[in-house]
């Protein structure tokens, strides 16, 4: 109903004036916490943590002004970059340990739950299109988050892991092999290759990938009743379906363009026995 929608979107609106006025520090250039004991004016802490970048994944604070100066710090040796990272809470943090094993340090270990968050903020800040995040430095982190995602050289996921070798801090028998707060495929499928989730019945494509690569594809990935596969191919030769973008829906061809971006109609849905 309009006047339940325009309640919430008063809500949401609120809350993210609130986030401006108490959790962005305009001198650490980062939204930053202030819930802590004994803080009743809600003094912003000192020091930055991995969670200060989720806002940006829900649409919050996308202006180059908030953007900028936050994703700095994901390539900074003494932000959260790190072989491993990124790490919860920034090296140069007096704060920051990195090398406590066991569950549950948010001070400094690199959580898969935490990468996740970030890799959708930085491909919500990449769609925004205001170049603060390139498409080369979201599959960095993209490739730092499938380094960490092993164990014994097999796909495995764990709690958290050291940000500075290879090695899981919290991994615990019959808990850990099961806890599975990754994202992975998404940060895969909706982030790198852009199948992105709308609320109409277009189909968006808008993939978060270097202009060297000239072919890619991804199929049958199941969206609204459908099964969705695309093949891009610079020069035409790989798939030999012709050049640039061709998109197959439920198996039959609706879209052939030169670029990788596109928002299409979709059929309708298929009829379930």
């Amino acid at each position: 109903k309009p006047d339940i929608a325009s309640n919430f979107t008063q809500i949401a609106k609120s809350l993210e004036d609130a986030m401006f006025k108490y959790l962005w520090d305009p001198e650490q250039q980062f939204f930053v916490d202030v819930i802590r004991p004994d803080n009743p004016n809600l003094d912003k802490i000192a020091g930055r943590e991995l969670i200060g970048l989720y806002p940006f994944r829900f649409g919050i604070g996308l202006d180059k002004q908030y953007t900028a100066p936050s994703v700095q710090q994901l390539f900074d040796s003494q932000g959260f970059y790190a072989s491993f990272g990124p790490t919860t809470l920034e090296i140069r943090n007096k704060y920051f340990k990195a090398e406590v094993p066991g569950c549950c340090f948010w001070n400094g270990q690199s959580w898969p739950f935490s990468t996740a968050h970030v890799l959708k903020s930085m491909a919500a800040i990449h769609r925004e299109y205001n170049a603060t995040v390139t498409a080369e430095q979201y599959y960095e982190y993209l490739s730092l988050y499938t380094k960490t995602q092993t164990k014994n050289g097999k796909p495995y996921i764990a709690e958290s892991h050291f940000p500075m070798k290879d090695a899981w801090s919290g991994d615990s028998h019959n808990h850990s092999e099961h806890y599975d707060h990754s994202t992975y495929n998404d940060d895969v499928i909706t982030g790198l290759l852009g199948i992105v989730p709308r609320a109409d019945n277009n189909l968006q494509i808008d993939p978060i990938v270097s202009q060297n690569w000239t072919y890619y594809a991804i199929e049958n990935v199941g969206y609204r009743s459908h099964l969705v596969s695309y093949l891009y191919d610079v020069e035409g030769t790989r798939y030999g379906l012709g050049k640039g973008l061709t998109v197959f829906v439920d198996g039959k061809q609706v879209y052939q363009a030169a670029s990788p971006k596109a928002v299409i109609p979709l059929p309708a849905a298929r009829k379930t026995v």
